[in-house]
């Protein structure tokens, strides 16, 4: 919701949080923190949050979409 606002500081607060924590550790989470440091102008760690998301594991069709989203956005990205 942060994000859609344009409310990047913010969002990038809550999602750097949720990260830390183990059950954080989701492509999902790592995605639209990439996109949070895109937004942000911070190319390197965008790249850096969304392989860190590629290099888990996925285990569901909604997780698997979600990689090859991600894969798109790194490829265009680098």
């Amino acid at each position: 919701m942060l994000f859609k606002l344009k409310n990047y500081p913010d969002a990038k607060k809550y999602l750097l949080e949720a990260v830390k924590d183990k059950e954080g550790q989701h492509i999902e989470i790592l995605d639209h923190l990439g996109d949070v440091y895109m937004a942000l102008g911070d190319k390197a760690e965008a790249v850096n949050s969304w392989k860190k998301g590629l290099a888990l594991e996925t285990k569901s069709k909604r997780e698997k979409e979600r990689k090859s989203q991600v894969e798109k956005k790194l490829k265009a990205n680098q």
